[in-house]
């Protein structure tokens, strides 16, 4: 990634970290994605993936403007859960629904694996 698509990426972390703290005053059920986005930011992955949303989710992306889900992490907040569908390079889909207090240590598990190339075709 170019000095200059690192920075675009970060902008994009800046952005919906306020996107969503605002949201989060309305609608308290997205108040779990903003640990994430702290994560994210805190572990350098904020200089290599791209923050976006679809609806009122959380898209992590491998590509600036992904125009398919592969590469990409969609978080879903719900009631009590938050759902995490990670979309392989390759095609394969992993789901998973965790409670709101594993949501950073579920997020650190599939950033790994979207970030490692062997991993994520």
């Amino acid at each position: 990634m170019t000095a200059q698509e690192q920075r675009e990426a970060r902008e994009t972390w800046d952005y919906y970290r306020a996107v969503f703290q605002r949201r989060s005053t309305l609608h308290p059920e997205l108040t779990p994605v903003l640990p994430i986005l702290d994560l994210i930011c805190s572990q350098g992955f904020n200089d290599r993936l791209y923050a976006g949303t679809s609806l009122d989710n959380l898209v992590i992306s491998t590509r600036r403007n992904p125009r398919s889900r592969l590469g990409t992490i969609l978080v879903l907040p719900k009631r009590e859960t938050v759902e995490f569908r990670l979309f392989k390079n390759d095609g394969a889909a992993v789901t998973s629904e965790v409670p709101f207090q594993q949501v950073a240590q579920e997020a650190g598990r599939l950033l790994a694996i979207l970030t490692e190339p062997a991993l994520a075709r």
